[in-house]
């Protein structure tokens, strides 16, 4: 059952990102930089590893 939540879940997340390429665009942009260690622009820093 879990699975298939998962699933569903990501199903929708897929459908509404291919409906809406703006905001798809820009989750990419924020996982590449998260990725290269800029601080979150949500107003947390990212915790660095030491």
């Amino acid at each position: 059952m879990k699975y298939i939540k998962k699933l569903r879940k990501r199903w929708q997340i897929w459908r509404f990102l291919k409906n809406h390429p703006e905001v798809a665009q820009r989750r990419d942009l924020l996982a590449i930089a998260i990725k290269q260690g800029v601080e979150n622009p949500v107003g947390r820093a990212r915790r660095r590893e030491p």
